[in-house]
């Protein structure tokens, strides 16, 4: 760019605090900002980024404007890549009407398999150069530029929409054990509904449960329990499930995904005939309260 103008105060929303540089002093003829003086430590709070809003001048550049299907989009203020306020072109997008179908969109744009939304600035105050309110997407559009939505707004600097994303993956490609946001799910309650939204969410057709950490032992900071879904659900996030956890290293949920002409094997693995959701025992610590799905192992 040819120039640009200084903005402070964690503008585009707030940061971590692993400053890197503080009391930073250019003089404007460096060609790194690491060449100007500046302080390696720092006093500094989330909410005292540096930014910069970069100009390029009109009448000396060749670059030519993007696309119509080539809008950057943005998640700021977030703690990972996966979460943030949303910008579109650097501007930021109004809360008005933002939902479930907005953030699917968003997400999918970014390379993700879903998401649930954030409002009312919930990683930060954003600017009011909004470029985008009343945004109305059905969830299966490619950008969310094709969705219905209004270029100017009433909106004020505690209205921008943000996104959760969803990053689902397994160890081994189409099997192996869930982890949401690398983040491991408990087999507690785990069963065929649960494992046929999985891999539907990873392109495939269908999918098999599997439970015990069967491919391997998986970290404890679990992102789900007890999760429950029919099995109609786009996203393994919309399933009623828990948050909080009662789980060890050997109970991870697992998955082997197939598509409809892959099945020539392991079916047997599953109780077709079997219609009923799950049975009455008793857990392993002795819970005789707690209904216990039938585990396939």
């Amino acid at each position: 760019y040819d120039g640009g103008v200084g903005v402070s105060g964690s503008y585009f929303g707030n940061t971590g605090s692993g400053f890197v540089m503080d009391d930073v002093v250019c003089t404007g003829s460096e060609a790194s900002i690491m060449e100007c003086w500046h302080q390696t430590t720092h006093n500094c709070a989330a909410r005292e980024a540096a930014g910069v809003i970069c100009e390029e001048d009109a009448a000396t550049t060749t670059t030519p404007r993007p696309a119509a299907d080539d809008h950057k989009v943005t998640l700021v203020g977030g703690s990972s890549v996966t979460e943030g306020n949303v910008y579109i072109d650097g501007r930021p997008v109004c809360d008005d009407f933002w939902s479930q179908n907005d953030a699917i969109v968003i997400c999918k744009m970014l390379g993700f398999v879903g998401g649930t939304p954030t409002v009312q600035s919930h990683f930060g105050t954003v600017r009011t150069n909004f470029g985008m309110d009343n945004v109305l997407c059905d969830g299966t559009e490619s950008t969310i530029l094709d969705c219905p939505h209004d270029t100017s707004h009433n909106c004020g600097q505690n209205e921008g929409a943000g996104v959760k994303c969803t990053q689902v993956w397994l160890m081994g490609g189409h099997e192996g054990n869930v982890f949401i946001n690398s983040q491991p799910v408990c087999d507690d309650f785990w069963d065929q509904s649960d494992a046929l939204v999985v891999c539907r969410m990873l392109g495939y057709s269908g999918g098999i449960p599997k439970s015990g950490s069967h491919f391997g032992t998986v970290s404890t900071n679990y992102a789900m329990d007890d999760v429950f879904c029919t099995g109609s659900e786009a996203s393994l996030l919309e399933c009623p499930h828990s948050t909080s956890h009662n789980c060890e290293a050997n109970e991870g949920a697992g998955v082997i995904c197939f598509n409809d002409a892959e099945i020539t094997t392991g079916l047997d693995e599953v109780n077709i005939t079997n219609n009923e959701r799950f049975q009455w025992i008793f857990d392993d610590w002795g819970n005789k309260d707690k209904p216990v799905k039938n585990r396939l192992n």
